[in-house]
């Protein structure tokens, strides 16, 4: 099951359900993508920066193909959790990290997992989020993309794809794009992080 407290509007903010307690603005949700080697790490980590030095708090989600360990046979954590937790903390004199398994029991699937995630930092109480920013996670059609693209227009890129519904944004580093290729809705933005940390700004005021 999907977490049914909160869901993610295609302008970006996280909705969450009244009976929850939590009357503070949701945070606004968007996921960078691109091919690797575009440079989506860069401009996210460059726009991350910007937006935490105007006091914002930002989440930042990634997702990997390689199997996440916890600590090693025989440290204790790694005990708590072959004993059966689903959930194992470590916590030290500075950042914490929580370990958490599928909650299938089995290897979970990407669009569950960075769901469920967005849910918890959605409902975080100690340090609430302002934006929670993503690389990658492509083929999760619930959270509004934003694609950088870095060289030529890619003109079969709205074609091979099915949808484009959760595409609101483009950073493109050549000046303008062909207006066909644009859909209907979609913000076309300068490949600077100066530019979409202020696009950002703008869309979390609004939406």
């Amino acid at each position: 099951m999907l977490p049914t407290h909160c869901s993610i509007s295609l302008q970006g903010r996280a909705k969450i359900s009244p009976h929850m307690g939590n009357d503070r603005k949701p945070p606004y949700v968007l996921s960078f993508v691109a091919p690797s080697g575009t440079g989506k790490t860069t401009l996210l980590s460059q726009v991350i920066r910007l937006l935490a030095a105007k006091g914002f708090k930002v989440a930042a989600l990634k997702g990997t193909h390689h199997q996440i360990y916890l600590d090693k046979p025989g440290k204790d954590s790694y005990r708590f959790k072959k004993a059966g937790a689903t959930a194992v903390g470590l916590l030290g004199p500075g950042a914490s990290t929580l370990f958490l398994e599928p909650s299938d029991g089995g290897v979970g699937d990407e669009r569950k997992k960075v769901l469920e995630m967005v849910h918890w930092l959605s409902l975080y109480p100690f340090a609430p989020f302002d934006f929670i920013l993503c690389e990658g996670f492509a083929h999760v059609p619930e959270l509004p993309k934003l694609r950088v693209v870095r060289d030529e227009w890619p003109l079969t890129y709205f074609a091979e794809r099915g949808h484009v519904e959760d595409l609101v944004a483009i950073a493109w580093g050549k000046g303008e794009a062909p207006p066909d290729q644009i859909p209907e809705g979609v913000a076309l933005l300068p490949l600077e992080a100066e530019a979409v940390a202020s696009w950002l700004l703008d869309r979390r005021d609004v939406s």
